[in-house]
């Protein structure tokens, strides 16, 4: 699996755009793609989705960009930025990064996948 992180401009941190690494994901055929989104880039795994056949995850960070934030997002921040995205079927699974401040996120994150799933 490979985890990247995004940019609020929808490129990668090393400055390239979903259509630009697609190939290196068919020659090297990872399991999954994981992207920390943090809260935005819904639009990119849009177009990964279209360019490539990788399983597409998301991470999120509840606490952000440390520089920018000083508190954890709100639970409710959650369903903002996962909702959509299930609804869709653009990722398979979500996962949270190390920063989660207490079990109630995990909690969350399991009823709305589990909510799209039945």
């Amino acid at each position: 699996m490979i985890t990247l992180d995004l940019n609020y401009d929808g490129t990668f941190f090393f400055g390239q755009r979903p259509e630009e690494i697609a190939d290196e994901f068919r020659i090297h055929h990872p399991l999954a793609l994981a992207l920390a989104t943090y809260g935005y880039g819904h639009e990119t795994l849009r177009r990964l989705r279209d360019v490539t056949k990788v399983s597409l995850g998301l991470l999120l960070d509840p606490f952000g960009h440390a520089s920018e934030r000083s508190e954890h997002q709100p639970i409710e921040w959650l369903a903002e930025c996962l909702t959509p995205l299930l609804d869709e079927r653009l990722i398979r699974y979500c996962g949270l990064s190390c920063t989660v401040p207490s079990i109630e996120y995990v909690e969350a994150i399991s009823r709305l996948v589990a909510d799209r799933e039945s």
